[in-house]
């Protein structure tokens, strides 16, 4: 069975196809996460992604791959990757959040990842990313809160010594 066969099935409320998709793309998707992030976020985001991809596998639209390697391509760069990365985002929002001075910046970056994980979810983020009229707004308020929370949680100088 293909991956886009597993997705449907996942749709349709099936768990163990769930365990499936998990069982063939958290490995390496892992090992990727490991090279920027600690193990237990590395949990942690896997946890989050699985789980958005259970609530929104029914918005994924198969990219019109063929056979196996193809549809694993197709819902691992097209569908799990995106949604990896805004649960890794996520959870750096919260990280930085925690610091009293960065709650504004994540305030707002929360909302721009409910946004993008909608979008993710819904297999529109690749659209999103291609219409630049739409993603740019993004981009700008991300890069305008994460510039924030990086000032906001910085070491002062002399602090260290």
């Amino acid at each position: 069975m293909d991956d886009d066969d597993l997705v449907a099935r996942v749709a349709a409320g099936d768990d163990a196809a769930l365990r499936e998709l998990f069982g063939r793309h958290a490995p390496w998707l892992a090992v990727r996460l490991r090279a920027v992030l600690p193990a237990a976020d590395v949990e942690d985001v896997l946890q989050e992604t699985f789980l958005a991809a259970w609530r929104g596998a029914g918005g994924y639209r198969p990219q019109g791959a063929c056979g196996g390697s193809g549809a694993a391509a197709a819902v691992t760069f097209g569908w799990l990757i995106p949604m990896t990365a805004v649960c890794a985002f996520a959870l750096a929002v919260a990280t930085a959040a925690r610091s009293a001075s960065a709650g504004a910046a994540a305030g707002v970056a929360a909302w721009l990842i409910i946004v993008l994980s909608g979008r993710v979810a819904s297999g529109q983020f690749a659209a999103a990313v291609t219409d630049t009229v739409l993603f740019l707004p993004y981009l700008a308020i991300g890069a305008g809160c994460a510039a924030v929370a990086v000032y906001a949680t910085r070491t002062p100088r002399g602090s260290l010594g």
